[in-house]
């Protein structure tokens, strides 16, 4: 990586945070659910049009990332990994709404 790239990725927010996450999972992840908690429940919310069962799955969402991050790959920007997360909930969510 050039020094110019390097400079615009420890600028990034999210860049920061993978390489927190890399470093100590446990002791950082409380800052990824601050970071990422509104846009998740409001994109679950938005799919589902419940609030209330939108807080349950953005927990869910949490929850998954958080394994998902035992294996992550700090080169890989959280938002992507977030996003599938966040995908990948609301779609459970929809199949045992379904199931009801």
């Amino acid at each position: 990586m050039n020094g110019a790239v390097a400079l615009a990725a420890s600028r990034d927010p999210d860049m920061e945070l993978a390489a927190a996450l890399a470093r100590d999972l446990e002791g950082n992840f409380e800052a990824l659910v601050i970071a990422y908690r509104e846009r998740v429940v409001s994109f679950v919310a938005r799919m589902l049009r419940d609030d209330e069962r939108a807080q349950d799955v953005a927990q869910e969402v949490f929850v998954r990332a958080y394994r998902a991050l035992l294996t992550y790959d700090p080169q890989r920007p959280v938002l992507v990994g977030g996003a599938r997360a966040e995908r990948a909930g609301g779609e459970a969510c929809c199949r045992k709404g379904a199931r009801a």
